[in-house]
């Protein structure tokens, strides 16, 4: 999502105070994808106006101002994901949380959605084989930006 050199280095800028914040979490496959969406949103919540015109003018570049503003503003965010809403297990090395939450989701398709549940126990085809990547991105790869925001809402 962030194909210029300014988003991708903001990623990294990010990342990096992430780890440095929390050293026993560092970097975990999937965080990339949520702090390119909060680092997308951020560029786009000055107030109303065309998401990718938002994204042209910062491909262009920013001010160095505006650049530290954003990158704030995504780390506070996500360091909110890890502290207050108990993603620091699911990121942590191991993701020690994940098998509970691939536990969870399966129990609620079993009891809301037992067909489906049923026919893909048929077919050999566990949770943990497509849904690992939902919980580990919260759905940022899977989904659009336009869609994600209102699942993330």
């Amino acid at each position: 999502r962030l194909k210029n050199s300014l988003g991708r280095g903001m990623l990294f800028n990010v990342l990096m105070a992430l780890a440095v914040y929390d050293s026993s979490v560092g970097y975990c496959q999937g965080m990339n994808f949520v702090v390119a969406v909060l680092i997308t949103v951020a560029l786009h919540c000055d107030g109303p106006g065309d998401l990718e015109r938002e994204l042209a003018i910062a491909a262009e570049g920013l001010s160095p101002a505006r650049q530290e503003e954003v990158e704030a503003q995504v780390f506070w965010l996500m360091a909110a994901f890890l502290k207050r809403f108990d993603m620091r297990e699911l990121w942590r090395p191991g993701v020690p949380q994940l098998k509970l939450r691939i536990f969870q989701f399966e129990r609620l398709v079993s009891s809301k959605l037992p067909t489906m549940h049923a026919y893909f126990r048929s077919i050999g085809l566990a949770p943990d084989f497509f849904a690992s990547q939902w919980f580990l991105t919260l759905m940022s790869y899977n989904m659009e930006l336009h869609q994600l925001v209102r699942v993330w809402d």
